[in-house]
């Protein structure tokens, strides 16, 4: 556990203080409120939890620490961020992740559903953190996956099967439906695809892919045509659901 400094920020409009906390070790810097010590420290550790867990299927090497901002309530993040729980802004050489304190008890938009909201919230964020990485510092390629890819790696990788997700989409390929209208949604199962049919390295390298366009790095480092590609990941989803393709 790293050591507790103060550190001077922006005026905080909720809790009357313009004092910012952090506690800190090798990976993470965690930004509190006074009073949130607890929040900070379990921060930390779920923090670190995040980052093993992504590490199984996402090898990745950050050369910066991750700075994440604990917010008291959804009015605060929503004031200072515009997002109802968590968020994240990276770039090339920066990663802030911005997420309500682990100790709210208000709604997490559905996570509440599975174990551990906050962790697995953090972790969809953490998630973005290599993966706009990868993708910013490439020395040429594509960078504009499609919002399926981006959102579903974060669902899959953290593990985020909602019931909603689950739902929607049985009962969208029961009545023959495959059209992604929502990413997180089918993301999480097209990715889930992805690493079944290919596996994690060959994934890696469709993020990292050096070709002009998303559908040109699905043909260079999968092999497969967009079209094809489509039509394994629809076989796919039928199959897990158990409904015959059409």
């Amino acid at each position: 556990m790293g050591r507790v400094r103060s550190l001077t920020g922006p005026q905080v409009a909720f809790g009357g203080s313009n004092e910012w906390l952090t506690i800190e070790n090798e990976f993470f810097v965690i930004k509190y409120h006074i009073g949130q010590e607890g929040d900070a420290e379990e921060a930390l550790t779920c923090a670190m939890w995040v980052r093993d867990n992504t590490l199984e299927k996402y090898s990745h090497n950050l050369n910066l620490r991750v700075t994440i901002t604990l917010y008291s309530d959804r009015d605060e993040i929503r004031a200072k961020e515009g997002a109802c729980t968590a968020t994240s802004h990276v770039g090339s050489s920066s990663a802030n992740l911005g997420i309500i304190s682990p100790s709210w008890k208000g709604s997490w938009g559905g996570y509440e559903s599975l174990d551990s909201p906050f962790r697995r919230v953090l972790n969809h964020e953490y998630v973005h953190c290599p993966f706009y990485i990868d993708l910013y510092t490439k020395s040429r390629g594509y960078r504009d996956p499609p919002s399926w890819f981006s959102q579903g790696l974060a669902e899959y990788i953290s593990g985020n099967y909602l019931p909603s997700y689950v739902n929607r989409v049985r009962e969208s390929v029961e009545q023959g439906y495959f059209t992604i209208n929502e990413p997180y949604t089918w993301g999480i199962y097209i990715v889930e695809y992805m690493y079944s049919d290919y596996g994690q390295d060959r994934v890696i390298d469709v993020i990292k892919s050096s070709a002009p366009t998303f559908n040109d790095a699905l043909d260079k480092e999968l092999g497969v045509a967009p079209l094809e590609f489509e039509d394994g990941w629809r076989r796919y989803i039928a199959d897990k659901f158990g409904v015959e393709s059409k």
